[in-house]
C-alpha cells in the first residue's frame, strides 16, 4: 500500500499522466484575464491539445502563477505585437496574429465559447440613424488593415461608443483617420455614397448670414442639385453654423460664396437682390 502511494505521489510531482489521462486532461482550469482588455479566458486544455507543452509558455514567457503577468506594466497589447507574452506565438506564423481576430480571445465573461465556434468579431456594425446610417464591415476592411489600425486609437473596442458628427469628417478621427483623401488607395470621405447607402439628404434648416437688412438666407435644398457637399465643405465653409464671418471685401476675394458667385462661374455677387432680399 505504501509502495503504491509512493508511486502515485511521485507521478503527480513529475507530471506523469495517470490511468491513460493526457496532459491536457490534467491541466488547470481556464484563467480569466481582465488586463490589458476585458476579458480573456485562457484555456490550458485547448493549447495543450494543439501541441503546446508547459514549457512553451512557462519557459520564460509566463511565471508559474496565475495572473502574475497582470502585475507587470508591460503586459499590454503593444508588448504582444512585439512578440512578448501571448505574442510569442500569436504572431501570424505559428498562430493567428494578436492584431487580428480580436474576439477569438476577448470573448467576455458571460459565457465560455470555444474559439472554433466563436465569430472572430461582429461582422457588421451600424453607425448613425435613418438615411444617414453607415454599415461598417470588418471583413472587407481586414483585407487591407489590421485590428490595431482602428483599435483603440480611432475606435474604442465597444459597439456604440463612437458618436460621429459631420464636423468629425474633416478631422483625423474615427473613419477619417484613413478616409481623409490623404491615404493612398483609400477613398476620401467626400465620396458620400460609398458609405451612406442612400444619398445623404441636404439639411432642411436654412442658414442666415449677416444682420438686419443685410441678411442672406442660404438654402441647402436649392444648392445641392447643382453642387455636391464637397463643393463647399470643408474648403469654403466649416461644418458648423456660425463659423463663417463674411464681410463686403470678401465679395471680391474669391472666398466663401464668391468662389462660385463670381462673374464667370455663376450669378455675379454684384447682383445684390439675388441674395439680399
Amino acid at each position: 500500500m505504501r509502495k503504491r502511494m509512493l508511486i502515485l505521489c511521485t507521478a503527480l510531482i513529475i507530471g506523469v499522466p495517470l490511468s491513460g489521462a493526457t496532459a491536457a486532461d490534467q491541466a488547470p482550469a481556464g484563467i480569466l484575464y481582465t488586463q490589458p482588455l476585458k476579458s480573456v479566458i485562457f484555456s490550458h486544455q485547448d493549447h495543450l491539445r494543439k501541441g503546446d507543452s508547459c514549457n512553451t509558455c512557462h519557459g520564460g514567457l509566463f511565471e508559474m502563477k496565475a495572473l502574475h503577468a497582470q502585475t507587470r506594466k508591460d503586459f499590454n497589447m503593444d508588448s504582444l505585437y512585439k512578440g512578448k507574452y501571448c505574442g510569442a506565438c500569436h504572431n501570424g506564423r505559428k498562430a493567428f496574429a494578436a492584431d487580428t481576430q480580436c474576439a477569438r480571445c476577448h470573448l467576455g465573461t458571460r459565457a465560455r465559447v470555444m474559439a472554433e465556434e466563436a465569430p472572430a468579431y461582429k461582422m457588421t456594425v451600424r453607425l448613425g440613424r435613418g438615411g444617414q446610417r453607415v454599415t461598417f464591415c470588418h471583413d472587407s476592411h481586414l483585407k487591407k488593415a489590421t485590428c490595431r489600425d482602428c483599435h483603440p486609437g480611432l475606435f474604442k473596442p465597444k459597439e456604440g461608443a463612437a458618436r460621429i458628427g459631420m464636423a468629425d469628417h474633416n478631422r483625423n478621427k474615427f473613419c477619417f483617420g484613413c478616409h481623409s483623401g490623404k491615404v493612398k488607395g483609400v477613398f476620401a470621405w467626400s465620396d458620400c455614397s460609398r458609405c451612406h447607402g442612400k444619398a445623404v439628404p441636404a439639411p432642411k434648416e436654412s442658414i442666415r448670414f449677416g444682420k438686419e437688412t443685410r441678411i442672406v438666407t442660404f438654402r441647402h435644398e436649392t444648392h445641392r442639385p447643382k453642387a455636391g457637399c464637397k463643393a463647399c465643405h470643408p474648403g469654403l465653409f466649416a461644418y458648423r453654423k456660425g463659423t463663417a464671418k463674411i464681410g463686403f471685401p470678401d465679395h471680391m476675394g474669391g472666398k466663401f460664396c464668391f468662389t462660385c458667385h463670381a462673374q464667370k462661374d455663376g450669378a455675379a455677387f454684384y447682383t445684390c437682390n439675388g441674395c439680399h432680399k
